[in-house]
């Protein structure tokens, strides 16, 4: 089983759904699980990311033995490291969320206010300005975007998952 695939079954993902995050189409990626092609750098880049919660997945399925008491204290650095990276991507969300809907609003008043009838050329420019804010956060905020944020924060916490369940496990 190629490592794409792997992957993609360890996140629980259609071969549309990781081939969207790699930047790719569905039938590239197809080709990438059999080994007849790759998807690229920038694919394979955005794949690495996802590795640790794999690799942790298949070492977890596959320990035979009771884990060392350093490996243990491995695993319990490596959860600290998950629960570290996990806040800002948390709060990065939030904000990313919360702008989003601001520039929302902000945009749909805006071009309410423009609708105006006895709006000033200075007030008329000043809703144009404010309408061009409201755009670039949207973009910079997008859905897209913060469903991507919301993978890697899913990821994080199956990785973190995977490492509680097999401290839990060696200390039973």
């Amino acid at each position: 089983m190629s490592l794409y695939k792997t992957i993609r079954q360890q996140l629980g993902l259609s071969q549309h759904e990781l081939a969207s995050l790699l930047g790719t189409n569905r039938s590239q990626l197809s080709y990438a699980e059999a080994g007849t092609r790759t998807v690229g750098l920038q694919g394979a880049l955005t794949l690495a990311a996802f590795v640790p919660a794999w690799q942790v997945a298949i070492n977890t399925a596959t320990v035979a033995a009771a884990p060392s008491p350093m490996a243990l204290e491995a695993a319990r650095r490596q959860a600290e490291l998950c629960h570290i990276k996990l806040y800002p991507l948390r709060k990065e969300a939030a904000a990313m969320r919360s702008k989003y809907e601001q520039a929302a609003a902000l945009q749909h008043t805006a071009t309410a206010l423009q609708q105006h009838p006895t709006l000033t050329p200075k007030q008329q420019n000043w809703c144009a300005i404010l309408l061009d804010k409201a755009a670039l956060t949207i973009r910079q905020n997008h859905p897209d975007k913060q469903w991507l944020l919301q993978l890697q924060i899913a990821a994080l916490d199956a990785e973190l998952k995977l490492y509680a369940d097999a401290m839990a496990a060696a200390t039973h």
